[in-house]
């Protein structure tokens, strides 16, 4: 399932007291939605969204765990849609770990990265999961 798709499900089934925001990583990790309720602005400033460049996760990570802080609900969570591989990040993962344990945030993550090579016996059976390519 692409990315957008996923961000999608996950919007259309959330909490409507629920905030959200909307950043991308890419090299320069950039908030492209402020907080906010109306889950429609965030489906329409996806489509303006452009994958490419590097992949400054902990970056991003950094980023929305400060970001969230501004939300007005006790409990927060941050997820996080990518293919998981962090190749650009100024932060290193001490920092985010250190001010991801202080935030009292939530973290889950969605990874959407295809394996590169099947492991020796690998085979895809009914019921097996499959990563989707990021769109």
């Amino acid at each position: 399932m692409p990315a957008k798709e996923v961000v999608r499900v996950f919007l259309n089934t959330a909490n409507p007291d629920d905030d959200f925001f909307l950043l991308t990583v890419s090299s320069n990790p950039q908030v492209q939605t402020d907080l906010t309720d109306d889950v429609q602005t965030i489906e329409r400033n996806m489509q303006s969204v452009k994958v490419g460049g590097g992949t400054a996760l902990i970056d991003a990570i950094y980023l929305g765990l400060s970001k969230i802080r501004a939300g007005h609900n006790p409990r927060r969570a941050l997820l996080i849609v990518s293919d998981g591989i962090d190749n650009h990040s100024r932060y290193h993962k001490a920092e985010l770990m250190r001010v991801a344990t202080e935030a009292d945030v939530q973290i889950y993550s969605i990874s959407l990265a295809a394996p590169q090579t099947k492991p020796e016996g690998y085979r895809a059976g009914r019921g097996a999961s499959r990563s989707a390519p990021d769109g």
